[in-house]
């Protein structure tokens, strides 16, 4: 079973230094998972497979998600007028984080990924984007408690759709692009379709690898 994992904590695992992560290549910028998500980012939510996206002033003020369906979302200028994408998706067997690093004209050009497991260990990836398609330029299996490097597990079969990232060659293709272009003074009321306000808040949410 995975423990509950706080709202905080999610945030501190966006924003560790990253652990045994190779130098990567200068034809497309890093994209570490674990970059540190400013204050400013916008932050998106969408509860389950059922529910529509919706943006939240934080990710403290972001619901329950249901594992394996639902899905947080952060977005933030980077570097210039380009655009970094942090997207967390709970589960029971695995939490994805992965980061979108996109350039001042909305295209993708680097992917960061990182699974966590109940059972132990981890995998990140990092990687550029070319041909519509993703190229790995580093990759690790990892320990949760000790961050080091590990052989690949026996039971990394239980975990085969994480060990690639899901692409969204532009910007325009996240699945909450809608609410990006809503203005700012109606972004608290708006959503891409009609859906029942949150009853509570999550302080906490189910799914979080034991042992990290």
């Amino acid at each position: 079973m995975m423990r509950p994992m706080s709202r905080n904590r999610v945030a501190l695992v966006l924003s560790v230094l990253a652990i045994g992560v190779a130098p990567v290549a200068a034809a497309a910028p890093s994209c570490h998972v674990q970059a540190k998500v400013p204050a400013s980012a916008r932050t998106f939510a969408k509860t389950s497979i059922l529910s529509d996206w919706r943006e939240y002033s934080s990710l403290d003020e972001a619901p329950h998600l249901v594992p394996d369906s639902g899905m947080w979302a952060q977005i933030w200028q980077d570097h210039g007028k380009n655009q970094s994408v942090a997207i967390v998706e709970p589960g029971q067997d695995f939490w994805m984080y992965t980061r979108y690093c996109f350039d001042s004209q909305g295209a993708l050009e680097s992917v960061g990924l990182e699974i966590r497991t109940p059972l132990g260990w981890g995998y990140r990836a990092e990687g550029y984007v070319s041909g519509g398609g993703f190229s790995e330029r580093s990759s690790a299996f990892f320990n949760l408690k000790s961050g080091r490097t590990v052989p690949k597990p026996e039971d990394v079969a239980q975990a085969p759709r994480a060990l690639r990232p899901v692409l969204y060659l532009h910007q325009s293709e996240l699945p909450f692009a809608p609410l990006l272009t809503v203005n700012v003074q109606a972004r608290k009321h708006t959503r891409v379709a009609s859906e029942p306000d949150p009853t509570e808040s999550a302080a906490e949410t189910a799914g979080t690898p034991s042992g990290n």
